[in-house]
């Protein structure tokens, strides 16, 4: 038979109780994450200034790619009864400083986002305060009573 008092002991298996016995509402209660104001700024604020750079000069870049291959299209077009491909006329086409603008640009956004990847970022900080938070807080199961 089943004790028919407990108090302050943690129950592991299933109890039976009856309606009456419950006096008020149960829920679960959970430690609350204190946002400050200022960690709320540097989640609003978003990607580091590294990354916006990056992305606007990962765009220029596909922009320069496209005018590329834009070329190199025309040019395979232009002379399609070729077998063999003549550096010098291809030259004609994309110009030296075509090639250049494309490497300088590739290399600055692969520095602005190595640069953004090692850089501490203050929003991935705050977030994984807030998932510690979450991970760690306990539980409580309570009983509200009139």
């Amino acid at each position: 038979m089943a004790k028919q008092n407990y108090q302050n002991e943690v129950i592991k298996e299933t109890v039976e109780v009856s309606s009456s016995v419950l006096t008020g509402a149960v829920g679960m209660w959970q430690e609350s994450f204190l946002l400050s104001e200022a960690d709320y700024v540097r989640l609003k604020t978003g990607e580091p200034k590294t990354a916006i750079w990056a992305n606007k000069m990962l765009m220029m870049t596909i922009a320069l790619a496209i005018n590329i291959i834009a070329k190199l299209l025309s040019f395979f077009i232009e002379n399609n009864e070729r077998s063999t491909i003549d550096l010098q006329v291809l030259g004609k086409y994309i110009s030296k400083v075509d090639w250049f603008a494309f490497v300088i640009f590739f290399l600055v956004t692969t520095i602005l986002y190595g640069i953004g990847a090692l850089v501490a970022n203050e929003r991935k900080s705050v977030m994984n305060k807030i998932g510690n938070h979450f991970e760690k807080a306990s539980h409580q199961l309570f009983e509200v009573k009139k």
